[in-house]
């Protein structure tokens, strides 16, 4: 329905909404335009277009649109997408101006008028007013382009190259500029740039007002296209050749040259495309082929000074581009000229690079059995043939180990142009107090007869940070790094040396006065005196997860507290756990996050894990970086299942310094020290699981169905209480409609009913939220999360999963598992090959599954015997003296080698 009576300029605004899917979202996106500055009931028309909806954003639709009939419009339609919403929109629109607010977003309540008065005021002979954008709910800050709106102007966009827009949502447009000109549909990507930019170019300028704002909602689910683009290959082959292109012949169409404005919003919007590293994951080789050439041709258009402009391309990437757009390989691109203390690349007259702009990135300082462990990456555009970095001690000069850096590598493609110079250096400290009160050790970076000092970027696992008054204490040595010089001093730890560097740390945290300073600072100092005063004895902590335990750590904390060694020995848990009290009776508990659990984690002499998160083994947040360098505890990652897949780029040593990392299988093992984890087997143990000795066959004839999660299907976790938000678009994934279409199945129902079998439900606790989507039969057991994963183990009789890794302890118990596999691996892919590895059949489809698991109640759940030969093939261990193994690979850490077996 349309409203009445009125003429095509009473409205000064046609908002244009296109609805899908945002019930949760829609209200106040809404309200944000009802209660406008600017009278609503007069001025404003508001278009609302729901896209076939699945949720009840029509409903909501329809009621606004009663409530106020002479203001909304109210359009249904099947799902086309956006663009073609966005179309029926303009058909309606009856504004002066419009807009096209995104339903999950709003405007600032002045937004309207503001834009209204720059157009009657300042705007009269442009077409478009911009409005900056600022990020609200799961981020805050504000978008990258919003540095053009430093005051209310009009652009030129043929002498403001680099104020480019491209957001109609925060874009206001005349509608008689419109005319007929509408959305490509066609257009997977960019259509608000390419449908907006068509009305820019007619006229060269548009407005932009700055204390008007779009507040863009950042989901705490990653559903956005934004979000989902990168995986999809019309990202970077569609929109090469339907967006840029577009501008390409556009501009020579209209201008006869194609102006800085395009070129830089060409660039801006490749660079995101060009930062994907894999993108060979996504194409094939051919469709690579085809894409960098055009890619070639594109540059071809583009100046050298645009593609340099780039604020999101490394030095790496903006070269490779050049060397591509002009068609040269390295010894043709590059001047190299050399002097004793520097060396140049130049291209032409332009300074490519310059050996003394670099800094030697330092990830990883440790003290261990009296040796000092330096390592890090170097990266530049010179040769790495040609490339070492020294090390001066004490006036001996060194050559550091060069080593394979694979995450800090540049790829673009999927194609490698710049390796990282990946280096490890470690030297005794056994001689200071004999031959030298201290070490003093600079770092060179040589290249031909070039010889560069270099200063240090610390980061990573470093614990120290780029100031003055920074140090890092352990094991009876303290490693201070002198900026002026770009030196490291290393001597023996004094207690006058270390309050004298600790007082300079507390006053500076004083004068910073940032948030958690103040707070640090007490931390600090409560630690400094525990430390030297009163904490004697080894602190061990363990811990699973936040709000559960259950897992590896608890199983070995009942067995390490049974040991008499005279180490302290505490499980941290949430105190509203259910699993707090039980706890308490095997041995000493304490509340995460507490005075006490801060405290200890910073005395520690172990911090042992089943899970890597660092909302998990980090209690203080963001405070943590006043910290840093008082984190001298050995890491030891008992894990939470066996790792199958590669996640090295979560796991490897650089990101988490893993002290001792427990492995349960032969090619598991193999996979951790010969990946890209850059462990070696000096921090990989292969021991078993510690939960594996409490695994025990107690058949219940149940049939355990329990898939692991999807990183992309639900909200951020909550680090306080440990649980998610519910998404209210998960219920449209082929994940959901895959279980639940299981859960469903008649026949299945009716086979464990007649054959006396229990199907139980068990959710990944980061799905939880979501079950109220599943329609559950009430012959089904939802398992209670707080249940003990062994327990359920033990007792079931089959295992239903996707990719969880829970498949490994149910298989140790030689009990039959289905894999239920009807989409693509959501991880990497490692060693595990579920086909020829897999410890059951995969499967793909509920019905296939369904009869798979009444064939196995006919024969009791046997596994068949081919996959007990996989499982007796697949572990190393069977013994139940894996807590052994592991308490005692703990006790001995400083051992140089652990063997397999």
């Amino acid at each position: 329905m349309e409203p009445e009576n009125r003429s095509y300029n009473d409205f000064y605004f046609s908002i244009i909404m296109a609805v899908y899917n945002v019930e949760d979202y829609l209200k106040e996106a809404v309200e944000s335009i009802i209660n406008q500055t600017l009278n609503f009931d007069k001025h404003i028309q508001l278009i609302l277009i729901n896209d076939g909806s699945i949720d009840e954003s029509g409903k909501l639709c329809k009621k606004f649109q009663k409530k106020y009939p002479n203001n909304i419009v109210f359009i249904d339609q099947e799902n086309q997408g956006v663009s073609s919403a966005r179309n029926a929109g303009l058909e309606a629109a009856k504004g002066k101006y419009v807009n096209f607010l995104d339903p999950d977003d709003k405007l600032s309540l002045n937004a309207l008028e503001k834009v209204y008065n720059f157009f009657e005021k300042q705007g009269k002979d442009i077409d478009v007013v911009s409005i900056p954008i600022y990020w609200f709910d799961q981020a805050k800050g504000e978008h990258l382009l919003n540095y053009k709106y430093a005051s209310n102007r009009i652009i030129n966009i043929l002498k403001d190259h680099r104020f480019i827009q491209m957001s109609a949502s925060s874009s206001f447009v005349r509608r008689t500029a419109i005319g007929e000109q509408r959305f490509k549909e066609t257009l997977k990507y960019g259509e608000d740039a390419e449908w907006l930019n068509r009305i820019i170019l007619k006229k060269c300028e548009y407005g932009v007002v700055k204390k008007a704002k779009y507040h863009y909602r950042k989901r705490s689910t990653n559903t956005s296209a934004t979000q989902q683009a990168l995986q999809d290959k019309d990202y970077y082959l569609h929109s090469l050749k339907n967006f840029s292109f577009t501008f390409i012949n556009m501009s020579l169409e209209i201008l006869g040259f194609v102006p800085k404005y395009f070129q830089y919003m060409i660039m801006y919007d490749l660079q995101w495309r060009l930062n994907n590293n894999d993108l060979n994951v996504l194409m094939t080789a051919e469709e690579t082929e085809n894409f960098l050439k055009k890619l070639k041709e594109l540059l071809s258009f583009i100046d050298e000074d645009i593609i340099l402009e780039q604020k999101h391309l490394n030095m790496y990437r903006k070269n490779y581009l050049l060397r591509i757009k002009y068609d040269q390989n390295y010894a043709d691109f590059y001047q190299p000229f050399h002097s004793p203390n520097n060396a140049v690349l130049l291209h032409g007259n332009r300074v490519m690079d310059a050996l003394d702009q670099h800094q030697l990135a330092v990830e990883l300082i440790n003290i261990e059995n009296k040796q000092l462990f330096i390592e890090g990456h170097f990266t530049s555009l010179f040769e790495n043939s040609d490339t070492k970095i020294v090390a001066d001690v004490n006036d001996e000069m060194i050559e550091t180990q060069i080593v394979e850096r694979f995450y800090k590598d540049t790829n673009v493609f999927g194609k490698n142009i710049k390796k990282a110079l990946g280096i490890k250096f470690n030297f005794p400290l056994d001689k200071i107090g004999k031959q030298s009160k201290s070490l003093k050790v600079t770092f060179y970076v040589i290249v031909k007869e070039s010889k560069v000092k270099l200063d240090m970027l610390f980061s990573g696992q470093s614990h120290l940070k780029d100031n003055s008054y920074s140090y890092f204490n352990k094991n009876g040595y303290m490693v201070i790094y002198q900026k002026k010089k770009k030196q490291f001093l290393i001597r023996k730890s004094e207690f006058k040396l270390i309050r004298g560097k600790e007082i300079a740390v507390l006053k500076t945290l004083y004068k910073l006065n940032k948030p958690g300073s103040r707070k640090a600072l007490l931390i600090r100092l409560d630690h400094f005196f525990q430390k030297h005063f009163f904490q004697k004895k080894r602190i061990w902590l363990f811990m699973d997860r936040v709000n559960k335990a259950d897992d590896n750590a608890e199983v070995l904390f009942e067995y390490a507290t049974k040991q008499q060694d005279g180490i302290q020995k505490y499980f941290v848990i949430n105190q509203d756990s259910e699993d707090f009290k039980r706890l308490q009776k095997i041995g000493n508990v304490i509340p995460y996050g507490s005075r006490q659990h801060k405290r200890y984690l910073l005395l520690a002499d172990k911090l042992i894990s089943s899970h890597a998160d660092e909302f998990i083994v980090n209690p203080f947040g963001k405070m943590k970086k006043y910290l840093k360098d008082l984190f001298t505890y050995d890491f030891i990652f008992l894990q939470h299942g066996i790792t199958k897949d590669d996640i090295s780029s979560w796991l490897n040593k650089y990101k988490k310094n893993i002290r001792l990392f427990i492995t349960a299988a032969n090619q598991e093992y193999d996979s951790i020290v010969n990946g890209h984890y850059d462990y070696t087997e000096k921090e990989v143990l292969l021991s078993g699981f510690p939960r594996f000795d409490k695994l025990q066959n107690d058949d219940k004839k149940r049939i355990l169905i329990m898939p692991t999660w999807r990183s992309d299907l639900v909200a951020k976790l909550n680090p306080i209480t440990g649980t998610r938000e519910y998404n209210p678009v998960f219920k449209e994934s082929e994940y959901f409609k895959a279980f639940n279409d299981l859960l469903n199945n008649e026949k299945l129902l009716k086979a464990a009913k007649e054959k006396g079998y229990k199907l139980v439900f068990f959710p990944h606790p980061n799905i939880r939220q979501q079950l109220k989507d599943y329609q559950i039969d009430d012959s089904i057991e939802v398992a209670d999360m707080n249940s003990s994963y062994r327990d359920n183990f033990n007792q079931s009789s089959l295992l239903v999963t996707d990719f969880s890794s829970v498949a490994f302890d149910f298989a140790y118990l030689k009990k039959p598992v289905i894999y239920y596999q009807f989409g693509m691996n959501h991880l990497a892919e490692g060693y595990f090959d579920y086909q020829t590895m897999g410890f059951g059949d995969v499967l793909t489809e509920s019905e296939q599954v369904a009869d798979r698991i009444i064939q196995y109640m006919n024969q009791n759940c046997q596994m068949e015997a081919a996959f007990q030969e996989r499982v007796n093939q697949f572990y190393s261990f069977t013994d139940q003296d894996n807590c052994k193994r592991v308490y005692e690979a703990i006790r001995q850490i400083n051992q140089p080698k652990y063997p397999k077996k």
